[in-house]
């Protein structure tokens, strides 16, 4: 029995990482889709718009996140190393790499989110929000008291 609890433990501590990072980020592209996608900037094909924002972007950078994760910092770093950490992945993977590369794309190619006319309104939210939110999460995942929160609510 005791050795069950410890494997869901760890299958848990690994898991934990992928499901939050590739949640976070697909809730995240939705909101942008929302805001800079359907909001400030209505036309274009929503369809192409829906893809490149969820699937690629969400899904995609999501789970390059959880798996740098998984990879850097489960059974590594703990506490505010592993805060840190995942900051810097998240904001890393989705802010510099991932911002960068699609405001380029739009500004240049596909003129769906306003890249090209508010360029500090489409970067700034992409490289702020991912550090906040990996250090949130880093909290959550790496730490005794965030652990025992995920726990609280059974994720």
């Amino acid at each position: 029995m005791e050795a069950n609890q410890d494997r869901e433990a760890i299958a848990r501590a690994y898991r934990r990482p992928l499901v939050f990072s590739i949640a976070a980020s697909v809730l995240g592209e939705a909101v942008l889709l929302i805001v800079y996608g359907m909001l400030l900037n209505p036309a274009g094909d929503l369809v192409a718009k829906a893809l490149w924002t969820l699937v690629f972007c969400g899904l995609g950078m999501g789970s390059v996140v959880g798996a740098l994760l998984v990879l850097l910092v489960v059974d590594r770093l703990e506490g505010a190393a592993a805060i840190g950490a995942s900051a810097t992945i998240s904001a890393g993977v989705l802010g510099l790499f991932c911002n960068v590369l699609c405001y380029r794309l739009d500004s240049h190619y596909f003129h769906y989110f306003g890249a090209a006319e508010q360029p500090l309104l489409f970067l700034a939210p992409g490289i702020i929000l991912p550090a906040a939110l990996g250090a949130g999460f880093g909290w959550l995942m790496f730490t005794p008291r965030g652990r025992a929160v995920l726990d609280r609510r059974g994720w």
